[in-house]
């Protein structure tokens, strides 16, 4: 078998695409990185059984990796996440760490190849919570510590990697580096700091100085840009049309940033868009049309419209999670919010249309909903915001770690499925790892490395 250690330009590829498609040649479904081919937790999926019995749907294969908040990339048969393991001691007396990116065969969950590296800084103790992204044949990881790799998709090869900590003085933040990489357009694209930093050992000062992005080429990992306008180290960048050119997307919590993503130049910048505090956390702003829907920590989701290098406020809908993923559908927003709920919004008007608990147990006389930030408790979905959304029903993790499938509109949801899939993990943060839908399977992690992979083909 020709293995091919560099990928076809992009051009090529499209048009192998469109001839293999043309030709009546199948090509395989895909989820290339955090959040689908898009970055907004939309499939277009379709005729994925929906409906199954108690214990769930059919477990094709069950796989153990390290733990870590890692999601999945699927393409080409491959599955692709991250994980995390405690290595030796250093001089000060601090946990040093080992994480790896793993790749397993779709149908059998068998590993094909995993790639291990020491971290650069010390871990935090929710390493490993960054995604990786594959394209045309390479798989682009960031780690917990600011490491950054390019790998051969079909073997593990380490084609190039930079330790930001060495090369460009990246320091600890609390909690690590959580944001999953942006590839496009050439370039890789992935925050750093490189202020004073903090040891990151649970919890600690959120605000770190010193915020920017870096942008490697993707070729070669060579440095392209830096724009140092701002960044999170915890919230993953988006890209598309906006305001007629393609724009790199972020929300650092001070600010909401459009950048040109071949340049690095900041295009617009926004700071009426803000949460209850200076920081993003776990989130991604979705573009739809002309509009960015942004979800902010606790206070509320924005929708935004940038004209002319100008950014307009079109609604602000109050409330929100502490941490915010959400998925747009047929003209709702659908978001996990701080009172224990699901909520449907109306796109246009920013309108609440529904709320609902759907997914959880009722509650208990006298049990109250979550506090903004509770560990514990009864969530609809994950604490971090585990959800997506296909052919009109939503695929959620819930905090007891029973999976939920619910079929949503602008009038109601309906609960579809529910199942108990994976096992607790013994910490508080059990079930941050979003489900994902590829190919008539679902692929699930918690934090301990538990891996299964369901059957719902309807085959």
């Amino acid at each position: 078998m020709l293995l091919i250690s560099k990928p076809l330009p992009l051009f090529f590829a499209t048009v192998l695409l469109f001839v293999l498609t043309m030709s009546g040649i199948a090509t395989e479904p895909s989820w290339p990185q955090w959040r689908g081919a898009n970055r907004d937790g939309v499939s277009t999926e379709s005729g994925w059984q929906a409906s199954w019995p108690a214990e769930g749907p059919k477990r094709l294969w069950e796989a153990q990796v390290d733990r870590g908040m890692s999601s999945f990339a699927v393409v080409d048969g491959r599955v692709y996440t991250q994980g995390f393991r405690p290595g030796e001691k250093n001089e000060e007396g601090d946990i040093t760490g080992i994480e790896t990116v793993y790749c397993l065969d779709a149908q059998t969950g068998k590993e094909v190849w995993h790639y291990s590296y020491k971290m650069g800084l010390l871990p935090s103790h929710v390493a490993a919570a960054n995604t990786p992204c594959v394209v045309e044949g390479r798989v682009y990881t960031m780690g917990d510590a600011a490491d950054v790799h390019c790998l051969n998709a079909a073997t593990g090869e380490l084609i190039w990697s930079h330790n930001m900590a060495k090369e460009f003085g990246a320091v600890n933040v609390v909690y690590g580096y959580a944001a999953s990489p942006l590839v496009s357009d050439g370039v890789v694209v992935v925050p750093l700091f490189t202020g004073k930093g903090q040891k990151p050992k649970g919890g600690g000062s959120y605000p770190v100085p010193g915020g920017g992005l870096i942008a490697f080429s993707a070729e070669t990992g060579e440095v392209k840009w830096q724009n140092k306008d701002g960044a999170s180290a915890w919230a993953t960048l988006t890209i598309g049309m906006v305001d007629g050119k393609r724009t790199i997307v972020t929300y650092t919590g001070k600010l909401l940033l459009g950048i040109d993503p071949v340049s690095g130049a900041t295009l617009w910048k926004d700071e009426t868009v803000r949460g209850t505090g200076p920081w993003a956390v776990a989130t991604i702003p979705v573009i739809v049309g002309d509009k960015i829907i942004v979800p902010t920590h606790v206070r509320g989701i924005y929708c935004v419209r940038v004209k002319d290098g100008k950014v307009e406020t079109l609604w602000m809908r109050e409330k929100s999670h502490w941490f915010e993923n959400i998925a747009v559908w047929d003209g709702c927003v659908y978001a996990p919010s701080r009172e224990a709920e699901l909520d449907c919004i109306d796109l246009e008007m920013g309108k609440d249309l529904w709320h609902s608990r759907i997914g959880m147990p009722e509650l208990k006389e006298g049990e109250k909903v979550d506090r903004p930030g509770d560990l514990g408790g009864r969530e609809p979905v994950s604490h971090g915001g585990a959800l997506m959304i296909a052919d009109g029903k939503i695929l959620m993790l819930n905090r007891n770690g029973f999976l939920v499938c619910a079929e949503v509109s602008a009038a109601e949801a309906k609960i579809l499925s529910t199942a108990k899939i994976l096992v607790d993990s013994g910490s508080g943060w059990h079930y941050h790892n979003t489900p994902t839908l590829c190919g008539g399977r679902i692929y699930m992690r918690n934090v301990k490395g538990q891996v299964v992979c369901l059957d719902v083909s309807g085959k």
